[in-house]
Formats: structure tokens, C-alpha cells, sequence
């Protein structure tokens, strides 16, 4: 599970924090949103509070759906973009691929484009690799699950 993956990583070398949704995240008073997983770096500790976050996190991951689609291409992309979230991801389960976007001169640049075979590393954490193919399996079999309860 990709939370799992971030969530070892990020403990075993005392990086910061890995949230998943639902945790708000305040990027201004009426600009809330709650990214499927995000990470904050211990420099950055300041904008985490008890219950949520108070400002824009190191890397934010958003894992599309047919319904949510759209929304985290548009709206959430350029929220992020605009607030300072330096690293964004679109994971695509349907497609098998990750699009790996970083912050740069305040936009977004498509810094990767990683399929199934590929091995994802993430220029915020570095280190970091994701061997997709065993996390796409991983989803794919969620995904069956849910439809097959969804018939029955």
C-alpha cells in the first residue's frame, strides 16, 4: 500500500509526517482540501496542528478516480501549484501510471511520467523508490474487490 511505502520510509529516517485523507489541510481559511496522502518535513513542522494542517505540505499525492478526476487535474492542481506544494503526484490506477510534477519559478513542470515497470523516485524525498508494478498489483486487486462486491 503506497501509504505503507511512504509512511516506513519517512519514519526509519526521521523525515517528518505522512497524513492521508481525511486530514484537512487549510491552505488559506476558505481554501480546504484533503489530499489522499501528503507529506511534511520536520523543517516545516510549524504548519501541522492537533487535528490539521495550516498551510501547504512538501508533497501532496492525489489518486484519481472517475469521479474525482477531473477535480484533482483542475482545481486541486492549481491550488497546490499556487499555495507552494513543491512536489504533486497524480496516480492513475486505471492507466497504471503516476505523473510526478515539482514546483518550480511558482508552476508546475512534469518532471516524470512513470508506468507500471517503472521504478518512481521522488525528487522531495530523496531516496525514495517506489517500484510500481507491485503497487499497481496492489491496487488492481482493490479495485476487482470493490467491483465484484459492488455485482453482488
Amino acid at each position: 500500500n503506497l501509504v505503507g511505502e511512504f509512511y516506513v520510509f519517512v519514519r526509519d529516517r526521521d523525515l517528518g509526517w505522512i497524513y492521508f485523507s481525511p486530514t484537512d489541510v487549510y491552505l488559506t481559511d476558505t481554501d480546504v482540501v484533503q489530499p489522499d496522502i501528503l507529506f511534511i518535513s520536520k523543517e516545516r513542522s510549524y504548519i501541522r496542528t492537533g487535528k490539521n494542517i495550516h498551510g501547504a505540505p512538501d508533497l501532496v499525492v492525489e489518486i484519481l478516480s472517475p469521479s474525482t478526476s477531473a477535480n484533482d487535474w483542475g482545481y486541486k492542481k492549481d491550488l497546490y501549484e499556487k499555495h507552494g506544494v513543491k512536489e504533486f503526484w497524480l496516480v492513475d490506477p486505471y492507466a497504471k501510471q503516476v505523473i510526478v510534477m515539482l514546483l518550480k519559478d511558482g508552476s508546475y513542470g512534469i518532471v516524470g511520467v512513470y508506468r507500471e515497470d517503472d521504478t518512481l523516485r521522488s525528487p522531495t524525498l530523496e531516496g525514495f523508490e517506489l517500484d510500481l508494478g507491485r503497487v499497481f498489483d496492489e491496487v488492481f486487486e482493490e479495485i476487482l474487490a470493490d467491483v465484484l462486491e459492488e455485482m453482488s
